[in-house]
């Protein structure tokens, strides 16, 4: 009895399996983090769905010509052995099959004992322990990155042409996600290398700024420890002042950063002349040691870098002026290349405090002058806006005038002098108050009126209540005028409060309106709110 399905069951199955395969592929290169994961899954599937014996991937090392990998993901059948991790030497591969891989090159070998004895390839795969196997291109950035091989171990094989074209489909997307793989780790270092680049920048300027503007020289130097420390990823950074006359005898250190809890703090501790001229000693214009063990020659000074726990150092010369004035040391606990970036912003940062004090002096004065301006230009600016406004005013001025000499009804010439008036000025209300014949200026009534908004009380038609106090008229009667900024904060007498609390405002104009010499009435202007 047949219980094998029938071929056209199989080729449907497999056809159905590859897509499976490829599009798990493909969901799993979009999101990758991780190569590594996304080779396992792989060759363990392709490995089940063509029932391989074995599926590796195998990758050229990097400057080897593509004459040396390694096999750096496998899924394996017991009782087979296992390639990974296995390097493998192929001295004719560059000459003969780098170029026709690279190409898009798919090798199918269905029975090793076809090769010719004479092949270069004969003795290495079978030292693979296979019979057959298929080798595909993974292509990276159009270059060879490494092959992928699917391996029967127990038979030979005959190789299907959807199998091979299953595999070379396969491999191009692989050779996109290696490739977009390279992308993200090269971007994430370009970013980390900017992250450095610009945290050292920050470091540079925020150490100008404070060189500018620092009076304390020892919070200033403590500041520019932390900050270069930091910046490079040492594990201690310290500031020493020579003594006397550029000697080591009598040095100090004036700041320590241990960032580093391994690090042994040297702030404070009594230390003699050989530890500081051990550790800090100098060659023009730095000294750069990325292995005190290796490049330090003289014995006594390496035991000392040792006991002080540094293993690589680099040490900028402080200047003031051209006076040696102390040292700026970066030291690790472990060997370490000082790059040449290194060694420019720890030379930039000396610099910086070489002319800490000169600096600061020419900062003050730039701040003041660049002040001084801003001054003189907002000044300038003032005088030219109150120019404009007064060739506005004496525009609309002009246009009241010749509007007032248009009319000859005095109740039209009131309300459009009140309108304009109120317009002209942008105030809340102008009203005209007419003072009754009889009344010697004391009583009178609003006869005309002109507000900015509905929601302001009209006075039209109202009268003075209280009347005008005898000093307050008689004050309009000599034609002065009356001007209130604020009632709120300038002390007014009694008349004159009644007077300004009947019109509910915060600042008041009052102008006496003249006929024949004798006070006809008052134009009253009046602000609600400042």
């Amino acid at each position: 009895m047949n219980l094998l399905p029938p071929p056209q069951t199989v080729l449907e199955t497999l056809e159905q399996g590859r897509q499976q395969v490829l599009l798990a592929l493909m969901r799993r290169a979009k999101d990758c983090l991780s190569l590594d994961g996304l080779f396992e899954t792989t060759v363990l599937d392709v490995r089940e769905l063509l029932a391989a014996d074995r599926v590796a991937i195998y990758r050229f090392l990097p400057g080897q010509n593509w004459q040396e990998g390694e096999f750096i993901a496998e899924s394996v059948r017991p009782p087979f052995g296992s390639l990974l991790g296995y390097r493998l030497r192929d001295h004719c591969f560059s000459s003969q099959y780098y170029e026709a891989y690279r190409q898009g090159r798919v090798w199918a070998l269905a029975d090793l004992a076809q090769l010719q004895k004479e092949s270069c390839h004969l003795q290495l795969l079978d030292s693979l322990g296979l019979r057959a196997n298929v080798v595909a291109p993974l292509i990276a950035n159009g270059d060879l990155w490494g092959l992928f091989t699917v391996h029967q171990c127990q038979a030979p094989r005959e190789w299907k042409g959807e199998e091979l074209a299953f595999v070379e489909h396969l491999t191009l997307h692989l050779g996109l996600a290696i490739q977009q793989a390279q992308l993200l780790t090269e971007q994430r270092k370009q970013s980390r290398r900017l992250a450095e680049l610009l945290e050292r920048r920050r470091v540079s300027e925020r150490i100008l700024d404070q060189t500018g503007r620092c009076v304390n020289l020892n919070q200033l130097f403590v500041s520019v420890a932390e900050d270069v420390g930091r910046a490079l990823g040492v594990d201690r950074a310290a500031i020493l002042r020579w003594g006397a006359q550029g000697s080591i005898q009598g040095g100090k250190i004036l700041a320590e950063a241990c960032l580093n809890p391994l690090a042994v703090s040297l702030h404070e501790q009594t230390r003699n002349a050989g530890d500081w001229e051990a550790l800090f000693s100098l060659k023009s214009p730095l000294d750069a040691v990325a292995d005190c063990g290796r490049e330090i020659i003289d014995s006594a000074r390496a035991r000392q870098l040792q006991d002080l726990g540094v293993g690589a150092f680099l040490n900028v010369p402080l200047l003031e002026g051209q006076t040696p004035w102390g040292v700026l040391s970066l030291q690790s606990r472990t060997p370490r290349i000082w790059a040449p970036e290194d060694q420019e912003f720890c030379q930039k940062i000396a610099l910086h405090l070489g002319i800490a004090l000169h600096q600061r002096h020419l900062l003050i004065q730039a701040k003041n002058k660049a002040a001084s301006l801003e001054t003189l230009l907002a000044e300038v600016q003032t005088q030219k806006e109150e120019h404009l406004k007064a060739l506005q005013r004496e525009k609309a001025l002009g246009e009241v005038l010749d509007r007032i000499r248009q009319t000859l009804d005095l109740e039209s010439l009131f309300q459009i002098t009140a309108t304009e008036i109120q317009r002209l000025l942008q105030v809340d209300r102008v009203a005209i108050l007419k003072f009754n014949p009889d009344s010697s200026a004391g009583q009178g009534q609003f006869i005309s009126e002109a507000l900015a908004r509905p929601q302001i009380a009209s006075l039209l038609g109202q009268r003075l209540d209280p009347p005008l106090s005898p000093s307050l008229s008689a004050h309009f009667q000599r034609g002065l005028l009356l001007a209130l900024d604020d009632t709120e904060e300038r002390q007014l007498s009694e008349h004159s409060l009644h007077f300004c609390a009947q019109f509910h405002g915060r600042a008041y104009l009052v102008v006496p309106l003249l006929k024949n010499k004798q006070i006809w009435g008052l134009l009253c202007i009046h602000q609600a709110d400042l």
